[in-house]
């Protein structure tokens, strides 16, 4: 994919943005992006799309912003074309009105960026990206938070000496860092996806499916009434350079016996 203008739509309008434009400077500095914030969770998008009783394709995003959207500031960003629009989303399962039939339309209506959007969601939030507890940390990969218990969530991850203490700050992660904390995600979610514990090379990502991996999550939320711990937004800095990325993991040897669990399921 040929790297060109972004459109970034977020969830929130502090750690969002502030999470991307970190993890993007990292990996593709240079590159061409922009951010609206739509400062309401996925639930609310969900019920507009929604709003006749049947799902509306034909519904325009962007201009649905342009009517209903709150970042006044930022207004000026959906007057410009796009080569690609990512939507950057908590799952939120504890929303009031929090419909997973509507979720799951809206992830497979969001399937591509350079036509309606790619949705990109964290489970159940963004904080996710930084619930590995050390470097070494292998109980990650089954890590989950029961929905008694996702309120308290964001507190319990940002708390003091809770994560990896090079994840408590940003101004900690270097390149490497981050490499090795989409390489425990990536492994995560291609565990979750296909039941199969294994380091994750270049085809573990090519044949990642966002739609059966949110299906996997949804089972499993409704038989065990918790969610696996997941940001899947980590995986943006991939999508455009993939190969590229997974060389730079064997150069660098990020992920090494010592930090990623070598068990097999």
């Amino acid at each position: 994919m040929t790297l060109g203008n972004i459109l970034f739509i977020v969830e929130g309008g502090r750690a969002e943005p502030t999470f991307l434009k970190v993890l993007w400077n990292k990996f593709h500095p240079g590159v061409n992006y922009q951010i609206y914030s739509y400062n309401t969770n996925l639930s609310v998008l969900a019920k507009e799309y929604f709003a006749n009783g049947d799902f509306d394709e034909d519904l325009d995003l962007i201009k649905l912003l342009k009517e209903k959207g709150t970042d006044s500031k930022n207004n000026y960003v959906l007057n410009k074309v796009y080569q690609d629009i990512y939507l950057v989303f908590d799952l939120d399962p504890q929303s009031e009105i929090f419909d997973s039939n509507r979720i799951s339309k809206l992830m497979n209506h969001f399937n591509d960026s350079a036509v309606n959007g790619k949705l990109y969601l964290s489970y159940p939030m963004l904080e996710a990206w930084k619930d590995i507890k050390k470097e070494h940390d292998p109980d990650f990969e089954n890590r989950a938070v029961d929905m008694k218990d996702i309120l308290s969530f964001k507190h319990t991850v940002n708390s003091d000496r809770y994560c990896w203490d090079r994840l408590r700050s940003y101004s900690k992660m270097d390149r490497s860092v981050f490499q090795t904390v989409i390489m425990y995600h990536l492994r995560k979610a291609n565990t979750i996806q296909t039941g199969r514990s294994e380091n994750p090379e270049l085809n573990h990502y090519l044949n990642l499916d966002l739609i059966k991996l949110h299906s996997a999550q949804m089972d499993y939320l409704e038989n065990e009434n918790k969610i696996l711990t997941l940001c899947t937004a980590l995986f943006l800095v991939i999508e455009y350079e993939p190969r590229k990325f997974f060389t730079e993991i064997k150069t660098a040897n990020t992920i090494s016996e010592t930090t990623m669990p070598d068990q097999q399921q």
